[in-house]
């Protein structure tokens, strides 16, 4: 339990809201080394992004 305060409450609540957000995104960053998305160039996700929105179109 960590002792809470009314001030202190949504400073408490940003501070887990931050670790949350810090552990989502090592975990996309080792699955993407995983799958080997991490070498993927500039130019391929330019394409992708262009593929996508001719698509929803």
């Amino acid at each position: 339990m960590v002792p809470v305060t009314g001030e202190s409450l949504e400073e408490k609540l940003r501070a887990l809201r931050q670790a949350e957000l810090q552990q989502t995104i090592r975990k996309i960053q080792r699955q993407s080394v995983r799958k080997g998305l991490s070498k993927t160039t500039m130019a391929e996700i330019d394409a992708e992004i262009q593929r996508v929105r001719k698509a929803g179109k």
